[in-house]
């Protein structure tokens, strides 16, 4: 809704000829609907056009370009042949006369054979103002008579101000001074009609639209800033929580790993002390048993018994 709001308000700034505010609004509002396909590639095309109106064309390709892409995504025809419209009217500036006449032919050829009296108008004025620059000055006041005569018909102030504008400057380049004023005059009543109190209070009640909405929206983000602080909050004592349980549980592990160290310990010293004191006798008991056994041989030998003296030492 958000979106819609903002892509309005460019609208009504674009047909007061404010080009700059209808691209910011304009970008906010893509921003919005980036997922919404149809009404992201007409607003992306309207951006392409507001920039070229401030004479900023690569700008205006860069955009031209991302609307053709999500046009071509959803089949959207109309806006592909839109956005040639605006093309052709950057190559007439670039004075590429041939690319512009090719894009403007096939343009007129489709918004006959579709009936879309709105871009028939904007071919109609491209096509004109190719024809004036190159110097066809019969074929552009035949194309913008048409273009005044179709806007008139279908109730767009906007083309026909655009179509005045261009018969005044026709009219000046041919010599025909009263012929520019008389197109001068109608074009001042019209522009009167499109900045009238009527557009203004249009303009006013989509900018307080477009205030609630964001006041809505900022109620909205703030409620979800409440909530997420309070789930922090809860988080942060569950961790608190858990930290203690795992520090007291750290704790019985170090004291019970401690005990059984020091258990160890004891055992191992013990052991130790056994097998001490085990070779402490072991070592008393090996002088006493070769004592005894060399008395028993110096007996064998005494008495003469050569033959256990000899098997006795033997073992």
């Amino acid at each position: 809704g958000l979106g819609m709001v903002l892509a309005n308000l460019a609208l009504v700034y674009e047909q007061m000829e404010e080009n700059k505010k209808a691209i910011d609004f304009s970008k906010e509002a893509a921003g919005y609907l980036a997922d919404v396909k149809m009404p992201l590639a007409t607003i992306l095309s309207n951006v392409g056009s507001n920039y070229f109106n401030l004479s900023q064309f690569d700008s205006a390709r860069y955009y031209l370009k991302r609307s053709d892409s999500v046009a071509k995504e959803i089949n959207l025809v109309s806006i592909v042949r839109t956005n040639a419209n605006i093309m052709a009217s950057i190559y007439t500036e670039e004075k590429k006369y041939r690319d512009a006449r090719e894009l403007l032919d096939e343009n007129l050829g489709y918004f006959h054979q579709v009936d879309d009296p709105p871009g028939l108008i904007k071919s109609l004025l491209n096509s004109s103002n190719l024809d004036t620059a190159t110097h066809q000055y019969a074929a552009a006041k035949q194309r913008l008579d048409s273009a005044l005569t179709i806007a008139r018909k279908i109730g767009y102030p906007l083309f026909e101000s655009m179509a005045l504008q261009s018969l005044a400057s026709l009219a000046r380049k041919t010599g025909d001074y009263k012929a520019a004023l008389a197109y001068q005059s109608e074009l001042m009543t019209v522009k009167d009609s499109l900045t009238s109190d009527k557009v203004r209070s249009q303009l006013s009640d989509l900018e307080i639209n477009y205030k609630t909405q964001q006041k809505e929206q900022q109620i909205q983000l703030l409620q979800k800033d409440n909530n997420i602080k309070s789930l922090q909050l809860q988080n942060n004592r569950r961790l608190i929580f858990f930290y203690i349980i795992s520090f007291c549980l750290l704790l019985a592990i170090l004291g019970i790993v401690f005990y059984q160290r020091n258990l160890r310990n004891k055992i191992e010293m013990q052991k130790m002390k056994a097998e001490l004191e085990t070779k402490v006798l072991r070592s008393q008991m090996n002088p006493h048993f070769i004592f005894n056994s060399l008395n028993s041989i110096e007996n064998f030998m005494m008495q003469n018994e050569k033959r256990q003296a000899s098997d006795y030492l033997n073992k």
